[in-house]
């Protein structure tokens, strides 16, 4: 059943997946020296919100020196997946470290919408990405070997997509629901308020 699936839903060039390897794992990279910086604020100031953040925040190690080792450990997993080298478990790594490099700013009492960026990371984790523009590729091409898969399911580009439209439906549509108290209310004035 899963093959008919698959089929309907067609394939694509693995160049795609690497393109967007090639873009999600650096932009991964770029946090670490924010995440860095947050491990240097002290822990009188973590604030996290109501649910998982309150009873992770304990627990969450912190401190100089853990961020640097961890978010060198995160940069080299984000590098090594953007060159495909050893494509899944580089990938896989980044986004585990992932949630830890990007959760923790948020303990800190304000939510930053950049989630999606790990949701793409772990996409491509588990998809075929590593075919194309990869260390792997490079070395198969040099002894003269074709590439195993010339083309690739597509349910990856496509669950990107979906998540994509969600991440802009779901604010629009609540937006549009309540739209007098969110343009008339106080809501433009206190989102003004947090960005001064």
């Amino acid at each position: 059943m899963w093959r008919r699936v698959l089929s309907w839903l067609g394939t694509t060039d693995p160049l795609n997946l690497s393109i967007l390897r090639l873009v999600v794992f650096p932009l991964l990279a770029s946090w670490a020296p924010t995440f860095i910086w947050f491990n240097s604020v002290p822990r009188a100031f973590l604030n996290p919100p109501f649910s998982l953040g309150s009873a992770m925040a304990p627990i969450v190690p912190t401190g100089f020196i853990v961020g640097s080792i961890v978010a060198t450990l995160f940069q080299i997993a984000c590098i090594l997946a953007a060159f495909g080298f050893l494509t899944r478990l580089s990938a896989a790594t980044a986004t585990v470290l992932g949630v830890w490099v990007l959760g923790l700013p948020q303990l800190f009492d304000k939510i930053d919408h950049y989630h999606h960026v790990l949701w793409f990371a772990a996409i491509l984790a588990v998809s075929p990405s590593g075919e194309r523009h990869t260390i792997v590729a490079l070395l198969r091409k040099r002894r003269g070997e074709r590439s195993p898969l010339e083309a690739v399911s597509a349910l990856p580009l496509y669950t990107m997509w979906l998540l994509m439209g969600m991440m802009y439906f779901f604010p629009g549509y609540w937006k549009l629901r309540v739209f007098r108290e969110w343009v008339f209310g106080d809501y433009v004035r206190l989102h003004l308020w947090s960005k001064w």
